[in-house]
C-alpha cells in the first residue's frame, strides 16, 4: 500500500487513497511574501517605469517557493519512504526507521508545518509534516512494526504507543528561508532602482568620454561624428533599458535617432546628443545647469562641431 502525502493546495489532484500534508498558515505568509515583491515589479514594467528584464530576477524566488509548496509530498511503499520536497528528493528504508516522534522542531525541512514528526532513521533524522498523522504513522508500522511512537497515535494491534505531549520549540526558523528570499527579492529591486536613479558620472578623457553608473558605457573620440544640445527629444521606447521615476538607463529607441544608448532624466531638458559611428549616446542631467556646462566641456575638449539651440 502506498500513501502519498501532498500539499492541502494540491489536494484535488490526489486519490482517495492518497492524504494531503498539513500547511501552516504563517509559512503559507511566509511564503507568499515575495510575491509581492513581483507583483510590484510587473505594475512597474506594465507602465513602463521598470524594465522586463528586471522581473526576470524578482520571479525567480516566488517561482521556486511555489515549486516547493505544490512538489512536497511523502510515499510509503513496501520498502521504502520517499519524500520529495520541490527539486529536493530523499530515500529512507523501512526496516532503517527507528522512531516516530511528534515535534514541533522550526529548522529547516520537507515539512509545510511545525506540527511535525521526526523520523529518526540509521542515517539520522527526517522532519515531515503528513495532515493525516494516524494513516502516516499506519503505513510505517504495517511494514515495520517494530517503530516505536512517541506523542503519536499507534493503529490497534501494534502496541500502545507514548503519549507523551511532543516538545514545543519556541522559534520559526521554518519561516526564515521565504523571509530571506522575500527580503532579497525586495533589496535586489530597491538597489537597481536606487542605482537607477543615481545621475551618471561623465570623466571626459583625450581619447573617450567614460559614462558610468547603471548601464556604463565608453564612447571611443575616433567615434564621434559631432555633439548636438537640444532643448527637446522625442519620447524613448524602452528596448532593454532601466526607467524608473523618471530616469533612463541604457538602450531606447527614439524617434529620428533610432536605437540610442541613453542617460537621461525625462522631461528636464537640454539634452547632450553624441553622434557617433555606432549608435548615438543622449546625456543629461536633472539640473540643467550642470548639462550645458558638461557640454561646453565637450566641446572644448574634443573640439567637436556642434550647435548649441
Amino acid at each position: 500500500m502506498a500513501v502519498l502525502a501532498g500539499l492541502g493546495v494540491t489536494s484535488f489532484l490526489l486519490s482517495d487513497l492518497q492524504r494531503a500534508s498539513k500547511v501552516d498558515h504563517k509559512l503559507l505568509a511566509a511564503g507568499l511574501a515575495p510575491v509581492f515583491a513581483v507583483l510590484g515589479v510587473l505594475m512597474g514594467v506594465m507602465s513602463g517605469e521598470l524594465p522586463a528584464w528586471l522581473l526576470l530576477l524578482v520571479v525567480a524566488p516566488p517561482a521556486f517557493i511555489a515549486w516547493t509548496f505544490m512538489g512536497t509530498f511523502y510515499v510509503v511503499d513496501a520498502d521504502t519512504l520517499r519524500v520529495r520536497s520541490g527539486p529536493f528528493r530523499w530515500t529512507v528504508r523501512l526496516d532503517a526507521i527507528r522512531t516516530l516522534t511528534a515535534t514541533h522542531n522550526p529548522l529547516s525541512a520537507p515539512a509545510l508545518s511545525l506540527d511535525r514528526i521526526a523520523v529518526a532513521h540509521a542515517g539520522g533524522t527526517l522532519l515531515v509534516s503528513p495532515k493525516d498523522k494516524r494513516g502516516f504513522v499506519a503505513a510505517i508500522l504495517a511494514a515495520n512494526p517494530t517503530v516505536g511512537t512517541t506523542g503519536l497515535p499507534r493503529p490497534p494491534g501494534t502496541g500502545s504507543g507514548d503519549e507523551v505531549p511532543p516538545t514545543r520549540t519556541r522559534g520559526r526558523l521554518i519561516l526564515l528561508p521565504g523571509v530571506i528570499i522575500g527580503v532579497a527579492a525586495v533589496v535586489l529591486a530597491a538597489t537597481l532602482i536606487y542605482a537607477g536613479t543615481r545621475p551618471p558620472t561623465v570623466r571626459i578623457g583625450p581619447r573617450a568620454i567614460e559614462i558610468s553608473g547603471l548601464a556604463s558605457s565608453v564612447v571611443a573620440r575616433s567615434e564621434v561624428v559631432r555633439i548636438e544640445l537640444a532643448d527637446a527629444l522625442p519620447r524613448p521606447t524602452n528596448r532593454s533599458g532601466f526607467s524608473a521615476l523618471g530616469e533612463l538607463r541604457g538602450d531606447f529607441d527614439i524617434a529620428g535617432l533610432g536605437r540610442a544608448r541613453v542617460y537621461i532624466s525625462r522631461d528636464v531638458p537640454p539634452y547632450i546628443i553624441i553622434h557617433t559611428t555606432t549608435q548615438p549616446v543622449v546625456v543629461n542631467f536633472a539640473d540643467p545647469v550642470r548639462t550645458r556646462v558638461l557640454y561646453d566641456e565637450l566641446r572644448r575638449a574634443w573640439q567637436t562641431p556642434g550647435e548649441v539651440r
